[in-house]
């Protein structure tokens, strides 16, 4: 086996690697997901992120993690976006459009 050599870095070099990983982490923020099955799923995602961007990375990271219950991942007009209550919490749920004039009994 072969020893791993540390390379030694300045206090700049290491100010600046830790600046850097400070301004990463301040761009991105952890959601919480909540499927149309009430399931949830977390995922990190740039702040700086429109709603359909942010619909595209959920759908992309639901299939790579093979979840269910399986999305129409093919569809993302088929679903909506709403955040709870401000704390960076979004409810992911499948858009029902139903047919102007019509009488529906509750």
């Amino acid at each position: 086996m072969v020893p791993q050599v540390q390379v030694p870095t300045s206090n700049l070099t290491q100010l600046l690697i830790c600046e850097s990983e400070r301004k990463a982490k301040a761009a991105n923020v952890s959601l919480i997901v909540y499927l149309p099955d009430y399931s949830s799923m977390s995922i990190t995602v740039k702040k700086s992120i429109t709603f359909q961007e942010l619909l595209n990375q959920i759908l992309k990271a639901h299939k790579e993690q093979n979840l269910k219950p399986l999305l129409r991942y093919d569809q993302p007009n088929k679903y909506e976006l709403r955040i709870h209550d401000g704390k960076f919490i979004i409810i992911i749920s499948t858009v029902y459009i139903l047919p102007r004039n019509t009488d529906y009994e509750n």
